[in-house]
């Protein structure tokens, strides 16, 4: 479960990352 919550994480800051651009 804690892996579950890491990648949702990674996944949120890839989202803002591509949303900067």
């Amino acid at each position: 479960m804690a892996a579950f919550k890491e990648r949702q994480k990674m996944e949120e800051a890839v989202a803002a990352e591509l949303a900067e651009q």
